[in-house]
């Protein structure tokens, strides 16, 4: 069967304890699933949200891009292990909220363009945080999803093809 589902921004920014009613609202209007934003979560209310997404049988999707401070693909190791670690607690989030898949442009930070194509060394970076990004999710029973994003909001991954590149 086929499930509709809508991103969290389309009715806020963050979800929190005060708004927790929205999942309510979004169920009401039909909605099967909706795609949270885990960069502004913590775990206790990540647990939070995912109890009342259960109560409701409102599917979650977990998303978040990198921001701009986290940079996989640098050439600075001790900033791509930071980059790393970081998606690793995003993964934590996902799990507390029972989703069982991230997702999203996790690859590179959102609308951060360098006015050319990713090298070798960008991608190579890329694949190697995002193995063990993946790997680490594997453990919590979660799937990773890049997701391709045009170009004026990453130059990394902006077609299905460059996913296959990468992986």
């Amino acid at each position: 069967a086929m499930k509709i589902g809508i991103h969290q921004h389309v009715f806020t920014k963050k979800l929190n304890r005060q708004n927790l009613d929205l999942l309510n609202v979004i169920r009401d209007y039909g909605f099967d699933a909706m795609d949270v934003n885990v960069r502004a979560l913590d775990i206790p209310t990540a647990r939070l949200i995912g109890k009342r997404a259960r109560e409701l049988d409102l599917q979650l999707i977990g998303g978040g891009s990198l921001p701009p401070d986290k940079k996989l693909l640098s050439k600075d190791k001790p900033k791509r292990r930071e980059a790393i670690e970081y998606m690793k607690d995003l993964v934590r989030k996902v799990h507390e909220l029972g989703s069982t898949f991230y997702g999203g442009i996790i690859y590179a930070p959102f609308s951060v363009l360098t006015g050319r194509a990713p090298n070798e060394d960008e991608r190579n970076y890329a694949a190697e945080g995002l193995k063990e990004v993946c790997a680490f999710a594997r453990e919590y029973g979660i799937d990773v999803g890049l997701e391709p994003a045009n170009r004026y909001e990453t130059y990394m991954i902006n077609t299905i093809g460059d996913v296959l590149k990468l992986i």
